[in-house]
């Protein structure tokens, strides 16, 4: 699987033939690598295909800025 994150990186993930463990690497346009994740693939049948009713508010009221 690909994923473009943001518009010079891009995620891929590799999963074994079980469907166990997964490695995923970031990489930019110029192949360097920014990131690996070994893990195991963990997957929950049951809840993965429902979605939740949740909203949220933000705790401020005003205009804010992000670095």
């Amino acid at each position: 699987m690909i994923t473009s994150l943001k518009e010079d990186i891009s995620l891929y993930i590799w999963l074994e033939n079980n469907r166990q463990k997964a490695i995923s690497v970031f990489f930019d346009g110029s192949g360097i690598v920014y990131g690996v994740n070994l893990a195991p693939f963990v997957t929950y049948p049951e809840s993965d295909s429902k979605y939740t009713k949740n909203t949220y508010i933000m705790p401020i009221k005003e205009e804010w800025f992000v670095f």
